[in-house]
């Protein structure tokens, strides 16, 4: 199928740093804001979600204090090949795709993970690819394997700059400079093989444990081939223990969620939630071993879940209650949308899954 000039755009800009930066000047550049709207919304693809999110395994090596997931109901699992084949086979009809090979866990402990990102890159050629790891197991053979397999970003959730802190944030049984140094092989890798791809970021969230280290986490990183990433303190839904940032988060003024218009996730055992903040899950639209994803994007279900959104009814979908993943994508709807479903969705009660 034909791509479009805004899937290219889109793809393009997850191909590169430049993606990352511009909504960053989007945040803090007001005008920019009209443009970023009309952008965004060109990109939207009611027929199949421009980016998937997939969970190759909810299984992790790390204990992270800000990770609810072993709360959650859905077990411990790896998501079987046949299943991840059908996904992607079914995307390849609706042309080129973003992916996010991770959720709730660390895709390099699936044992098929290159194989999965070379799986996408043959079968739906032009699609990219993105993984989010915490680096432990980060070595030259699964380094070399990701490279080889057309990965596009890597981001590496690092987390810290001193021991202390890495232990208390991510639960960690290694050192500290063993995650770093997998970082450093892995950019000289890339050097060594002369790739220009997978865009490498490493990350430390802005929380009680690490505010004081941020400074000393930009100048460690700066210069060393990588992008940094320092996002917010996500509350998870409430799923997690409050942190104290968080009051120093613009809430009150909300915004729908992009992940309605742009993201589902599907877990490693087939279910689709509307966002990948949904660990439990809790607001499945159903299951891909028996459904297409395109039937569901394109269902009465996830409708309601977006005119609740855009008529700031989100205290009716218990994961959004509390929750301050809005805040990641600048809100790209204008006011006049929102208004104009707000009457849509009275009387609407908390979307319920479609029994089947």
């Amino acid at each position: 199928m034909a791509d479009t000039l805004a899937g290219s755009l889109f793809r393009a800009a997850r191909r590169s740093s430049l993606g990352i930066k511009f909504k960053r000047m989007v945040k803090t550049a007001p005008v920019l804001q009209p443009v970023f709207k009309v952008l965004v919304q060109q990109m939207i693809d009611y027929r199949y979600p421009r980016t998937c999110n997939i969970e190759p395994t909810n299984a992790c090596n790390q204990v992270c204090r800000m990770c609810p997931r072993e709360q959650a109901t859905k077990g411990v699992g790896m998501m079987p090949m046949d299943l991840f084949r059908k996904i992607i086979d079914e995307s390849a009809l609706y042309g080129p795709r973003n992916f996010q090979l991770h959720k709730d866990g660390e895709p390099l402990l699936h044992k098929h993970i290159a194989e999965m990102v070379r799986y996408i890159k043959e079968r739906n050629p032009g699609s990219t690819v993105y993984m989010s790891s915490n680096g432990e197991i980060l070595n030259r053979e699964r380094g070399r394997a990701l490279i080889e397999a057309g990965l596009d970003q890597l981001h590496v959730s690092i987390g810290a700059v001193t021991q202390e802190t890495f232990v208390a944030v991510r639960g960690s049984r290694i050192q500290l400079s063993t995650v770093e140094q997998n970082v450093r092989d892995f950019v000289a890798l890339k050097r060594e093989m002369k790739a220009a791809h997978p865009v490498v970021t490493v990350q430390i969230i802005y929380m009680d444990e690490t505010r004081d280290e941020i400074r000393e986490f930009e100048k460690r990183w700066k210069g060393q081939g990588v992008e940094l990433s320092i996002p917010d303190f996500l509350t998870w839904g409430g799923g997690v223990e409050q942190d104290s940032t968080v009051a120093e988060q613009n809430l009150r003024r909300r915004w729908p969620c992009h992940s309605l218009w742009t993201s589902p996730s599907i877990n490693w055992n087939g279910d689709v939630s509307i966002c990948c903040v949904d660990w439990k899950p809790e607001e499945v639209l159903g299951n891909l071993k028996t459904s297409n994803l395109a039937d569901l994007w394109q269902g009465e279900l996830l409708r309601r879940y977006r005119d609740l959104h855009l008529a700031a009814r989100w205290d009716r979908v218990p994961i959004c209650r509390d929750c301050n993943y809005w805040r990641e994508t600048p809100d790209f709807f204008f006011n006049w949308q929102k208004h104009a479903r707000a009457s849509a969705s009275e009387g609407d009660g908390r979307p319920r899954a479609i029994s089947v």
